[in-house]
């Protein structure tokens, strides 16, 4: 039909197609990247490129450190600390009683992790001192599309996207560490 007399127009497509995806994901990476350190996010950072970039395996131990500095003390951590103390009745208590999710609701954990898989155990040192293992597991992906116009759901939508389109992929996180908590 003489639309490709010489066969090399799908290459060509193909190899314009290829750049293309190479360069806008280079763009979105140094963008990100640009902003997210400019405001202070610098877990949410750390964990996207990581899935544009290097996927496979755990997290670094580096992004652990991160992941535990900025979880220990937040609300959220808390409750659910004090939470696991109030079913088990004042007792130790082990990762299989004191399990479920936490969701974190604004700044960098919120880009970054927003919900995650807890367990928990705890070891009672003296009245109010304990001593708490927490391990907080998750996928980093990005599932479902989302309507508005705020800064976390263009995020979102963004990471949507590029998942479904291969230019992030999806991978899972585990971190684990020790703390000492005193009851409230």
């Amino acid at each position: 039909m003489n639309v490709d007399p010489t066969g090399k127009g799908f290459f060509t497509a193909l190899f314009v197609t290829l750049v293309a995806a190479v360069v806008a994901k280079a763009v979105v990476s140094a963008t990100s990247k640009t902003y997210l350190t400019a405001t202070k996010k610098d877990l949410s950072n750390d964990m996207f490129q990581k899935s544009m970039h290097d996927p496979s395996g755990n997290v670094s131990h580096p992004i652990q450190k991160k992941i535990e500095n900025k979880t220990k003390n937040t609300e959220q951590i808390q409750d659910t600390i004090q939470s696991c103390i109030n079913q088990s009745n004042g007792k130790n208590f082990t990762s299989s009683e004191c399990k479920g999710s936490v969701e974190f609701t604004e700044g960098d954990l919120y880009y970054s992790i927003q919900k995650a898989d807890y367990k928990m155990s705890g070891i009672k040192i003296d009245n109010s001192t304990w001593n708490i293992n927490v391990n907080l597991s998750d996928t980093y992906n990005f599932t479902e599309f989302r309507t508005g116009l705020t800064m976390g759901a263009l995020a979102n939508d963004l990471g949507f996207v590029m998942q479904h389109t291969g230019l992030l992929i999806p991978y899972y996180w585990d971190v684990e560490y020790d703390m000492t908590y005193t009851e409230k």
